[in-house]
């Protein structure tokens, strides 16, 4: 089987677990990494054999936390604040596949919670 490098940008509203917006305050930090974490895990056993990036793109991208890539050693981590491209960062041609985890609908739809469209204004 060949690497296959794998972009995944990651954001909080569509996680499991997390169904209100008191479940992504700020206020909920313990809260919001204990979901993260066991689902980023999930994620990342299925993904060992690949290079993985990850975009820590909810908020200000200082969500999960750095260890993580402790026991994933194939995983890197972009996190930190406004950065060029934001929720995409650090993507380009080279990579052969996408992910979008733990996303949100857009403004609007009708069967989601939390649905909600980013704007810098």
């Amino acid at each position: 089987m060949s690497i296959i490098k794998i972009y995944v940008s990651f954001d909080f509203e569509g996680l499991g677990g997390i169904s209100q917006w008191d479940d992504v305050t700020k206020d909920n930090k313990d809260y919001k990494q204990k979901y993260a974490v066991i689902q980023l895990k999930t994620l990342f056993e299925q993904l060992r054999d690949h290079e993985v990036v990850i975009s820590d793109s909810h908020d200000k991208g200082n969500n999960i936390p750095w260890e993580i890539t402790n026991d994933y050693p194939n995983v890197k981590l972009i996190s930190g604040g406004i950065r060029k491209y934001y929720m995409m960062s650090g993507i380009d041609e080279s990579f052969d596949m996408m992910i979008f985890f733990g996303y949100h609908s857009g403004v609007g739809e009708i069967y989601s919670t939390m649905d909600h469209t980013y704007s810098s204004s």
